[in-house]
């Protein structure tokens, strides 16, 4: 397995960090977005030390890459949008600080994530979809993080999918 390690702005002293705690044996750019740290292993603080530099990983089979893959399955917000939908929507209906607390309670291990987004999602139980819209328009924002997931994979044929709990009528345990 090789690690694919990826950022906005690749800070050369974080990778070099990651790939001396995996004990990869090189570093080679794919993007100037993405680097591929070959005979990396998996470590315990890996996703902590890659938080800490600001940078996202990712497994790939060896010989695999990411112009391999054809679906880019994401959490859209942040990702390929530039804002947090519950957040958005929560400060729209007077609901911010509640929907802050229950993240909050997540980010410090109170809770898991799964209980955060039920939580959260239940407070904007039985809203329009119109929030959802009102929230996403300008087209903007969506259309920023599009280019940046393809900027990761250049010449790639890469389809995006997205699901966004506030919209779904489905309850994230389903």
């Amino acid at each position: 397995m090789n690690l694919v390690v990826l950022a906005e702005d690749v800070d050369s002293i974080a990778l070099k960090n990651v790939a001396k705690l995996t004990g990869a044996s090189e570093i080679q750019q794919i993007t100037p977005r993405s680097f591929r740290l070959v005979g990396a292993r998996d470590h315990a603080e890996l996703a902590a030390t890659c938080s800490a530099g600001g940078l996202d990983h990712a497994w790939l089979p060896e010989g695999r890459r990411l112009a391999d893959f054809g679906l880019f399955v994401t959490d859209m917000d942040s990702t390929l949008i530039n804002i947090e939908c519950i957040d958005e929507i929560a400060d729209m209906q007077g609901l911010k600080a509640e929907v802050a607390a229950i993240t909050e309670a997540a980010m410090q291990g109170e809770i898991d994530f799964r209980e955060s987004l039920t939580r959260r999602v239940a407070l904007l139980g039985g809203l329009p979809e119109r929030a959802l819209e009102d929230v996403l328009h300008p087209a903007s924002a969506a259309q920023s993080g599009r280019g940046a997931a393809h900027a990761g994979t250049p010449g790639a044929r890469v389809s995006a999918a997205c699901w966004c709990p506030a919209a779904s009528p489905t309850s994230p345990s389903a």
